[in-house]
């Protein structure tokens, strides 16, 4: 077995083995009379529409039985009042139905009032990364929570963001169209000599325009969304012939390569119409809201996409020394024997943010686990960095075939990328909570990291169980991850594993020179 820790503390770390030194010598301990089980950790239902629309103070939930007679009573006694004719018991009592209920088939009505979020942002995070997000929900809440929309926002407010957010989109949508329909009357077989001096923009464009063109068409042509019919409409010379939703998709892309100040200009990359598509998709076409999505979304994902490979570079060392800390075995027989200690093989995970290793409605889930990973290191942007658990997750589960079967670099790169679409998503999200909470003891004991509450007290949360009415209660079933928000450590997940490493190193120096004066 392998001796991971010269350490006393980290006795009882669930399935972990351990080494305790002794006055006869260092033994290794598998588990103590005091070893703690480990903690039971459990997704529940997706965050519904029905308790997504209680959290809002526009909403009083009263049931369309009891409404629906108040309503016609009212409606008739206005027609007295002002003398009409109309026929009021004949009015449809949908027509004073909100249109969100209309949509989503509820039992009951709202009366609306300014539309702020009465909960705080910390409860639905714990909400959403527990349980994910029914589909039907998901365009509403994904405008909260990729920052199109500021949680305390009220209806006025988010009307006006609309608005403004429109006008700017045009308006940088426009500013490459000009350089597109200037572009559309030279000869498009130009070589580079021909267009030596020529400005910025239209060279970008260029570049942008290729590049977008070639991409578009091979993006999630398998889903329904882009099998739309093609219709007659004004595009650039030379663009198509895509069907109307690919159009949306690639205009996102150039104005986010050509046009958007906040794209630091690095243009357009393999690899961003992944992750547009999934938000266009979940917008269910709404241009200008996925743009803004999908614009926030790369402020921490473009990095991925810098031509030096530096965001990259990181993503795999980061991932490569989590598994060295946590399976010291399984990091030596990848590094050794199956030459992949460049951990080249997760590259697709981390660049599109696992989108082509599961199906559409699983990756919106890993999405929101990832967007709303409570008490996980945070990177610069907004997104936490439980992801890197979610590949742990992932190498764990599959370590026993790799170690045993696989022989070269070359088939562990084929058995990885054969793994899309048959990874399930709720056992991996649970295996990789686990991994954090056994990581994040294994560094309190350290003192890299403070330690956490004890994982089974409760925590008061919102929830919903078996499909009741959604409440504030204390669960025990709820995301420990999540409910650790508050001791969320300052370090990068990065610069915890550098820590974890020197102190091991010491106290592997330490024991040794102990043992070297006894032998003395």
């Amino acid at each position: 077995m392998l001796k991971e820790e010269q350490t006393k503390h980290r006795l009882g770390v669930w399935d972990e083995t351990t080494l305790a030194d002794t006055e006869i010598g260092s033994f290794v301990v598998l588990s103590t009379d005091t070893t703690p089980p480990p903690p039971k950790v459990s997704r529940v239902l997706p965050l519904s529409a029905a308790e997504w629309r209680l959290w809002f103070d526009e909403y009083v939930p009263v049931p369309k039985q009891i409404m629906q007679p108040i309503r016609r009573k009212l409606r008739r006694n206005a027609s007295l009042i002002l003398d009409t004719d109309d026929d009021t018991d004949n009015v449809d009592d949908d027509d004073e139905i909100s249109d969100f209920d209309q949509d989503h088939d509820v039992d009951f009505v709202g009366i609306e009032n300014d539309g702020k979020i009465i909960v705080d942002f910390s409860d639905v995070e714990r909400r959403v990364f527990a349980g994910g997000i029914e589909p039907s929900l998901r365009g509403q809440v994904w405008r909260f929570l990729f920052g199109l929309y500021p949680w305390e926002s009220t209806h006025a407010e988010r009307k006006k963001i609309k608005k403004e957010k429109t006008t700017e989109y045009w308006k940088m949508k426009y500013e490459w169209l000009g350089v597109a329909e200037q572009l559309g009357h030279e000869d498009v077989e130009s070589t580079p000599a021909d267009r030596l001096g020529e400005d910025a923009d239209a060279d970008m464009y260029r570049d942008a325009n290729m590049r977008v063109n070639k991409d578009v068409p091979r993006t999630d042509r398998g889903h329904p969304f882009y099998s739309d019919v093609n219709t007659a409409s004004f595009r650039p010379p030379g663009v198509g012939p895509f069907s109307p939703h690919q159009n949306l998709l690639r205009d996102i892309l150039i104005t986010y390569a050509c046009s958007y100040k906040g794209s630091d200009r690095i243009g357009y990359v393999q690899g961003m119409s992944d992750l547009a598509s999934i938000v266009l998709i979940v917008c269910e076409g709404d241009e200008v809201d996925a743009f803004w999505i999908f614009a926030k979304m790369m402020e921490s994902k473009k990095q991925n996409f810098l031509h030096n490979g530096s965001g990259m570079h990181k993503h795999l060392t980061t991932i490569s020394k989590l598994v060295q800390i946590m399976d010291p075995i399984f990091y030596s027989h990848l590094t050794n024997r199956l030459d992949g200690s460049n951990f080249f093989f997760c590259f697709r995970w981390f660049l599109v943010w696992f989108k082509r290793e599961f199906n559409f409605q699983d990756t919106c889930t890993l999405w929101e686990v990832c967007r709303t990973g409570g008490g996980v290191f945070k990177t610069d942007g907004d997104d936490s960095e439980f992801m890197y658990f979610i590949a742990l997750a992932i190498l764990d589960e599959h370590r026993d075939a790799i170690v045993r079967c696989l022989l070269t670099f070359d088939e562990l790169l084929k058995y990885i990328n054969d793994l899309s679409n048959t990874i399930p998503i709720n056992s991996i999200l649970e295996a990789a909570e686990l991994l954090y909470l056994r990581f994040r003891v294994r560094a309190a004991s350290l003192g890299v990291l403070p330690g956490m509450e004890s994982s089974n007290s409760s925590h008061t949360v919102l929830g919903t169980e078996n499909g009741a009415k959604p409440t504030r209660k204390a669960s025990k079933k709820q995301s420990i991850v999540a409910a650790s928000s508050d001791s969320r450590p300052s370090l990068s997940l990065l610069q915890v594993l550098e820590q974890i490493s020197v102190k091991e190193s010491e106290g592997r120096s330490n024991s040794f020179g102990k043992s070297s004066k006894k032998d003395v």
